[in-house]
């Protein structure tokens, strides 16, 4: 789930996943150095690996996918994935992105 508030006196630190610079948002995050979307995806993917049911197995991997993606929507790099033009974060200037081309699966050049 989303945390926008830092644990007060946390300091910054580097995803190990990702790579985006990060804060400890609430106290399970910054003791694995991960940031808040891939911390959620790994346990999702503990989750997946932990299973035997093939049902849950695919909804903790749906799950784990879109962590991650959203980690690299916000500036991540992890491989296997391209910044996509997410539903979740409209643009700000105006422009349609479906009259560009784009839809909320095409990934843009950065």
């Amino acid at each position: 789930m989303s945390n926008s508030h830092f644990k007060k006196s946390s300091a910054v630190f580097e995803c190990r996943h990702c790579g985006r610079r990060t804060r400890d948002t609430d106290g399970s995050n910054g003791s694995v150095q991960l940031c808040e979307d891939c911390n959620e995806g790994c346990m999702q993917e503990n989750g997946m690996n932990d299973t035997d049911d093939e049902e849950v197995a695919a909804q903790y991997e749906k799950d784990m996918r879109e962590c991650f993606q959203r980690a690299v929507n916000k500036g991540g790099v992890i491989e296997g994935y391209a910044r996509t033009y997410p539903r979740t974060y409209p643009r700000t200037d105006g422009v349609n992105p479906a009259y560009c081309g784009l839809d909320d699966s095409t990934p843009i050049p950065f």
